[in-house]
């Protein structure tokens, strides 16, 4: 299975530490950075749950189609952690 990510780490993290500033938290703060860590792992595993299942979604629709069509096997994406 070929592995896509769609945001850079630090792209992420950036994004989340800016949001975290305007909300009045120290994203440095020992403390705030081990709970950004855990989230970051749960938005993590959950994403890739939702991606998986919409993969599965479009690959049924995608072999209908291809059966219907005498096309090929749809190309299965998995997103990288």
């Amino acid at each position: 299975m070929e592995r896509v990510r769609l945001f850079e780490a630090t792209e992420t993290n950036d994004n989340l530490n800016q949001v975290l500033r305007e909300a009045g938290f120290d994203p440095t703060d020992a403390k705030v950075n081990a709970i950004k860590q855990i989230v970051s792992r749960y938005y993590s595993g959950r994403t890739a749950e939702v991606l998986q299942r919409v993969n599965e979604v479009l690959g049924r629709f995608v072999s209908n189609t291809d059966n219907a069509s005498g096309g090929s096997e749809p190309r299965s994406v998995t997103p990288s952690s």
